[in-house]
């Protein structure tokens, strides 16, 4: 039986995913309320 810490993101494929994910959003998200205002409409 191997151990693994609480907390292991190497061992765990998802985190890879989500990291990836939330990289994308924090590029695309607007940054005043104009932009957002406009990616609404």
């Amino acid at each position: 039986m191997l151990y693994l810490s609480p907390y292991s993101p190497e061992f765990n494929p998802i985190e890879n995913c989500w990291s990836k994910i939330k990289e994308y959003l924090r590029g695309v998200a607007a940054r005043t309320r104009d932009d957002a205002r406009n990616s609404i409409n």
